[in-house]
């Protein structure tokens, strides 16, 4: 029986994120170290779900808990086991009840007490409302925790844009000794036609630094909490592959560093086109596949993915179906000499037998 091969197609969406052109409302003078951060170690990728009971509690936060920041913090991180639960409490209940403002009537810096105080007030804010208000809750939860300021590739960002100045501003919490990154004005929502939409995202909650770098660029170097600077033309230079990709990518378990590391190759055309289906509920992760979207006919590429919730896994060229072997539990692998075309990693989830959905599509020379 003849296979049908079928797509999801990507959403994208525009992000609001950086205060674009309302990046006067990002003033304010965030809180600055006594020292430098130190570099986390390798950090493994929480998964999401981890948090559905905290994510639970803060979306029936009552309304006499919202009455005062104290009142709120303490309700938040009340069942919270950990500092990851307790920042998760204040950044799942800030994307849920804080819009962003489309047409703020001010456009003055507040200190982290007054910003945090009227945000919470006015259930909307800036940039620096999202990070004023996180900063206040989080250090009456007992966090520690920072503003930071710095540059981004938002809305009204293009391909070659220059910054003359830093746009927007975000946090960073330290959990279990490491500082972390996070955004709480990218996870609230988008704007679409000039209008806020809420649209909770949780990848820039704890967001590994490797990725956070491909659309903020902090001003203050050391909090971008890599080895290696990078300087603000480099920023501006870099390819951007876009949110709805790096979010892809992000979900499949690509580290960062190895997009990053691929990206800066002289030989770098393009990077795969990519599709996760956390739509699905199905957890795909890839342990090896090549990142140059751009194969060579007659070259041998490997393959490797753990996906329990699947049924099947084969690699799809120009007519020939390659299956991956299974090895226990839910791994599966594969190589294949692929001849020039179009080659398509993609996995069969149980029930639809005669349909594959690609995560990986490659150009073959």
């Amino acid at each position: 029986m003849m296979m049908m091969m079928m797509k999801t197609r990507l959403r994208f969406v525009l992000f609001l994120g950086l205060c674009g052109i309302l990046a006067a409302g990002c003033g304010g003078t965030p809180d600055k170290a006594d020292k430098p951060p130190r570099i986390p170690t390798a950090l493994a990728q929480v998964e999401d779900g981890v948090y559905a009971a905290i994510d639970r509690h803060a979306l029936q936060t009552p309304p006499e808990a919202e009455r005062s920041l104290d009142r709120l913090a303490a309700y938040l991180v009340r069942p919270a086991r950990n500092d990851a639960e307790k920042a998760r409490a204040i950044y799942r209940w800030i994307g849920d009840n804080i819009a962003y403002d489309v047409q703020p009537k001010v456009f003055s810096g507040r200190s982290t007490q007054a910003g945090a105080e009227r945000t919470l007030k006015n259930r909307k804010g800036l940039c620096d409302g999202y990070a004023s208000l996180f900063h206040g809750l989080a250090r009456r939860a007992g966090l520690e925790v920072e503003r930071i300021r710095g540059y981004s590739k938002g809305h009204s960002y293009y391909p070659g844009k220059h910054f003359d100045d830093v746009n927007h501003e975000w946090n960073a919490v330290r959990i279990d000794g490491d500082w972390r990154l996070m955004d709480p004005t990218w996870g609230a929502g988008v704007i679409e036609g000039g209008r806020f939409l809420k649209k909770f995202d949780a990848i820039y909650f704890l967001t590994p630094p490797a990725y956070f770098l491909f659309d903020h660029l902090p001003e203050d170097p050391d909090w971008q909490l890599v080895g290696k600077k990078m300087k603000l033309a480099e920023f501006e230079a870099q390819t951007y592959p876009g949110r709805a990709n790096l979010r892809a990518f992000y979900n499949i378990g690509i580290p960062g560093e190895d997009l990053r590391k691929q990206m800066s190759r002289k030989d770098f055309t393009d990077l795969p086109e990519v599709y996760d289906y956390e739509d699905k509920d199905q957890d795909i992760r890839i342990n090896k596949a090549p990142l140059n979207g751009r194969l060579e006919s007659g070259e041998t590429y490997s393959f490797s993915l753990d996906a329990e919730g699947i049924s099947g896994a084969t690699l799809y060229n120009e007519g020939r179906w390659r299956d991956l072997e299974r090895n226990g539990g839910g791994r599966y692998r594969g190589t294949i000499r692929p001849t020039s075309g179009v080659l398509k990693l993609s996995v069969q989830f149980p029930g639809k037998v005669d349909e594959f959905w690609p995560v990986l599509i490659y150009s073959v020379n």
